[in-house]
């Protein structure tokens, strides 16, 4: 595999410095490099975005402002940057901030191996950087294609990217644009979904899961599930959060629908019950009936009653039994769910 020539801008004040770093560079045998001076940084310039590595003195860069190294690298990554200051400078963290991005910063009188670590570790970010950025597509494509409401802020409660159902849903046209924007600049009724995310940002992780029917939606009142996260880095320091929404309302519609259908049911079955329990119960009566005088008849008149009146008297009282059998058996049928009996073997053949 071909190694790569790392191409460094060193923005210094005069040549010598320009050749004392060059020097140090040189002496890492295994890099190749493209070195090039300038004493001040020029945006104009076509092929400023074609370094890998700004070298630059603190005196110089700070003058730079974020705003204007955002606005010139909005669409593309910034060089790796690496900063001179003077190893007595002990506000250089703080005045550091004012600058977009800055990778490692280096003592003033240049130690080749402080020097060297820095620009080891940038090479090493460099060869990840194509599969990052891979990883990055990845996941920009998953959550623009998401069909739910999906959006991610920052820890000062900046949209840091908001997908395409979401800017679909609070009626933003481009969705890109509303990156750096707040919830001042939401249109419509719809801060009040989001006033929580503060809260969640100040107790740095503890998130919100839950589900809320007055969400302005299409002008409609909808059903929508909100989750929120924190999102951490991998030295586990929040760095914003991120915001996933769902539209349940057919879901709530059904449950709202099954639950009065439950309850419908429950009652047609008792109304069931009791009707099964009252006619087994009346039924029951009227067979007793049938069976005690059909006893009497047979233990006291069988002398008098001929061969042909005896058996069709034996029919009745055998299909007397058999009916009360029958409403026995529904009767405890009745009672399967509410007054359940233990497992017993059965004669199937029965």
């Amino acid at each position: 595999m071909e190694q790569k020539k790392l191409s460094v801008l060193i923005i210094v004040k005069n040549e010598e410095q320009f050749k004392d770093i060059q020097q140090n560079l040189l002496k890492m045998k295994d890099l190749l490099f493209n070195l090039s001076w300038q004493k001040d940084i020029d945006f104009n310039s076509p092929d400023i975005k074609d370094y890998d590595i700004f070298i630059a003195d603190f005196t110089i860069i700070e003058k730079i402002k974020k705003k204007n190294l955002q606005n010139k690298f909005s669409t593309n990554p910034l060089p790796a940057l690496i900063i001179i200051v003077d190893k007595n400078n002990l506000d250089v963290t703080q005045k550091m901030k004012n600058v977009y991005a800055t990778d490692f910063l280096i003592n003033q009188q240049i130690i080749p191996q402080y020097l060297e670590r820095a620009v080891r570790q940038i090479l090493n970010k460099i060869t990840k950087e194509p599969e990052r950025q891979k990883e990055c597509i990845l996941l920009d494509t998953i959550i623009h294609n998401i069909p739910d409401p999906v959006y991610l802020k920052d820890c000062d409660n900046r949209f840091s990217k908001i997908n395409n159902a979401m800017a679909k849903w609070l009626g933003i046209k481009d969705p890109d644009n509303f990156t750096g924007k707040t919830d001042k600049d939401l249109p419509g009724n719809n801060k009040d979904i989001f006033s929580d995310d503060k809260d969640i940002i100040e107790k740095s992780g503890i998130g919100y899961d839950n589900e809320d029917k007055e969400i302005r939606y299409d002008e409609q009142n909808k059903w929508m599930a909100r989750k929120k996260l924190p999102v951490f880095d991998s030295n586990n320091k929040m760095i914003g959060l991120i915001g996933i929404f769902r539209d349940i309302t057919k879901q709530k519609i059904a449950e709202e629908y099954f639950t009065h259908f439950t309850s419908k049911l429950n009652r047609i079955n008792r109304e069931l019950q009791d009707f099964v329990f009252i006619a087994s119960h009346d039924l029951q009566e009227p067979l007793r009936k049938i069976q005690a005088f059909g006893d009497l008849i047979k233990s006291k008149n069988s002398h008098i009653i001929d061969e042909k009146s005896k058996d069709y008297l034996d029919r009745i009282m055998n299909a007397s039994q058999r009916m009360q059998i029958l409403m026995t058996e529904l009767l405890k049928y009745s009672r399967v769910a509410t007054r359940a009996q233990a497992f017993i073997k059965v004669n199937l053949s029965e």
